[in-house]
């Protein structure tokens, strides 16, 4: 009976390394990547109240695909 390996992608042969390389973490190295994680979630959270506000300004709902286009434009000027 064949063995079943599962995994999440499958990696090109030679592209991983053959020995990883092994991190060890201290607390400051912690808290610091914590913070980064904080702020990308707070940018994330402005960046999804400027499109709801977007979304109530433009009035999509009933005649979404009149404004399709329009709300593209709109998300894409927030990138």
């Amino acid at each position: 009976m064949a063995t079943l390996i599962s995994a999440l992608a499958w990696v090109k042969r030679g592209v991983a390394a053959e020995n990883p390389t092994k991190y060890d973490i201290d607390e400051n190295e912690l808290a610091r990547v914590s913070q980064l994680a904080r702020e990308e979630l707070e940018d994330a959270q402005v960046n999804l109240e400027e499109v709801g506000k977007l979304v109530e300004e433009m009035g999509v709902g009933a005649d979404e695909e009149d404004h399709e286009e329009d709300w593209e434009e709109y998300v894409l000027a927030l990138y």
